[in-house]
Parts: structure tokens; sequence; C-alpha cells
């Protein structure tokens, strides 16, 4: 659960700084990015590739616009001030049922895909997207590391 709510707050805070920073990729590009980095690391065939890209691209955009629509109630808490304590209970719930959405979002793209794309394809879809998240964060990691320096 933990780790869960780091991930969230990790991936709120990329989108946030994202945003302030011109230099950032646009999130279509970061899209496309996604995708060809997962037909990369799954090794799709072209045909996987063609019937699973529209599935991906609108699972993608469904899950963006989830969070740029919550994103304003988590900038909110945070901008109250240093003296002023968040509510923590309304923070706890809106992240819960955030994460219940994407579920419900992923569900349908498994669902969408299965109808596509082999079993096997839609696992190594998956392992590629996480390893994705993986080196985007590292990738942040080591460019803040490089401003501070």
């Amino acid at each position: 659960m933990k780790k869960n709510i780091f991930l969230l707050m990790l991936f709120v805070t990329i989108f946030v700084q994202a945003q302030e920073h011109n230099d950032r990729p646009k999130i279509k590009e970061m899209h496309a990015q996604k995708w060809e980095y997962i037909v990369e690391k799954a090794r799709l065939t072209t045909q996987e590739a063609e019937k699973a890209q529209p599935i991906f691209m609108e699972y993608e955009q469904s899950v963006w616009k989830l969070m740029e629509k919550n994103r304003p109630f988590f900038m909110n808490h945070k901008n109250k001030g240093e003296n002023a304590k968040p509510n923590f209970k309304e923070m706890n719930d809106s992240y819960i049922n955030i994460e219940i959405q994407k579920a419900h979002i992923l569900k349908s793209y498994y669902q969408k895909l299965e109808k596509v794309v082999s079993a096997e394809t839609i696992f190594k879809m998956g392992g590629a997207e996480r390893s994705f998240r993986k080196d985007l964060v590292k990738d942040w990691q080591g460019k803040r590391k490089q401003r501070k320096d």
C-alpha cells in the first residue's frame, strides 16, 4: 500500500514537473516514446504493433486524463502552506478512488488487447511498460541530480 502511495505521488510529481518545464517532451511525444519502447522491448511483430497501438494509446490517454483531472486536488493540498495540516483522510480516499478508476481502465485495456493479441504478448507488453517507467524515473532522477550539481 505504501508503495502504491509512493508511486502515485511520484507520478503526480513527474506530471507536475513535466508541466512546469518546457524542455520536457509533450505528452503525445511521451506516449509515442513509450509505445516505441514497448514495441522494442516486448519484441512485437509489425502486425501485433498495428493491432495493439490504438488500444494502447486510448489507455494512455484515459489514464493521463484521470491524473490531470485529479492533479488540482493534490496540488491544492500541497500549496496550502507549511502551517496548514492537509486533510489526510480526504487525500487517502481520493487516492484509493483514483486507483480503483485506474484498475477499471486497466481491465478494459486488457479486455480489448486480448481480442487482438495473445496473452503472452500482453504479458511482455506489461513487462516492457514497467521497465519504461523504471528507466524514466532513473533518467528523471539523474537529470535532477545534475541540476543540483
